[in-house]
């Protein structure tokens, strides 16, 4: 029996070339409105990302990928992610998102003219966004 019809294809690409596939029932995607959800046989849509968790199973093992800002596109049962950056939960360095996130704090602080603040804003973002999610697994 074929059960292809309970399964969608999530494509999670960056525009580095990193991309990874997976078989899924579910998927939980955080869009700029809220996180939303998609099951086989959603309707197509194509939302904004924020940055936050992207959320499923493979063989019943909960997955869990960190995500930048972006865009999700659902079309028959596929679901393509594309975003800056993306990383599975369990490979997160989380010294390194600590120093990133006290780097971004400091040139936040700093005040400088040349300082870009929505830059230092959002590398704040994605590195406590990447520390959380490492929060959930300890």
């Amino acid at each position: 029996m074929d059960d292809s019809a309970n399964y969608i294809e999530l494509r999670i690409a960056t525009p580095f070339g990193n991309q990874q596939t997976f078989r899924v029932k579910h998927v939980r995607i955080p869009g700029s409105e809220g996180d939303f959800g998609i099951l086989p046989g959603h309707l197509p849509i194509i939302s904004s990302l924020r940055i936050g968790l992207i959320e499923f199973k493979v063989d019943g093992k909960l997955n869990r990928w960190t995500c930048s800002e972006g865009y999700s596109e659902v079309v028959d049962d596929r679901v393509t992610i594309l975003t800056e950056a993306s990383e599975s939960v369990i490979e997160i360095d989380i010294n390194r998102a600590k120093n990133s996130k006290a780097r971004a704090q400091q040139r936040l602080q700093e005040n400088s003219v040349d300082l870009n603040i929505s830059r230092a804003q959002l590398s704040l973002l994605r590195s406590e966004n990447r520390l959380q999610a490492v929060s959930v697994l300890q």
